[in-house]
């Protein structure tokens, strides 16, 4: 009995530490992304002055194009492998999938605001900061929609 209730207390100090890591690798990608958006834009009004671009500054746009995207794909593929592992791994516990959207929904939220609030102090328009945003704002809808059909599909087999 005790080792039962020491083994859950590691489960949950370990379900922490995930989660932790993954806010905090969200964070960064998300700050890597805005950086990396606002340096592309101060060096595109440099480049759009300029009546000739040479070999290096087509180099410099398509880097800066490429590591841009690389934090904007990793902060997204990030939120798939999270969202593919909780469906997988915690189909059936409804608790794990509400925490899940209430988190993914506060790190929105907090994202969104972060990103507004720079905009001020930024070069590179909200729209550019809120970019990565779009898309994984629809991923805890289709959670949200996962879990009904599930426990749709649960009380229709019951009653079966």
């Amino acid at each position: 009995m005790i080792r039962n209730l020491e083994y859950k207390e590691k489960g949950k100090g370990y379900k922490r530490v995930i989660i932790s890591v993954y806010l905090g690798l969200m964070m960064l990608f998300y700050l890597g992304y805005i950086l990396m958006d606002n340096y592309h834009q101060s060096k595109s009004e440099q480049w759009i002055n300029t009546d000739y671009l040479t070999q290096g500054d087509i180099q410099n746009i398509q880097q800066l194009n490429f590591w841009t995207s690389m934090f904007e794909n990793s902060f997204w593929g990030l939120m798939i492998l999270a969202t593919l592992l909780l469906l997988f791994r915690y189909r059936k516990n409804k608790k794990a999938l509400i925490h899940f959207i209430i988190l993914h929904l506060c790190l929105f939220t907090s994202l969104f605001l972060i990103g507004y609030i720079l905009s001020f102090f930024l070069i590179s328009p909200i729209g550019n900061l809120t970019e990565p945003l779009t898309f994984s704002a629809l991923l805890p809808v289709i959670i949200v929609i996962y879990t009904a059909f599930v426990l749709i599909n649960e009380r229709l087999s019951k009653s079966i």
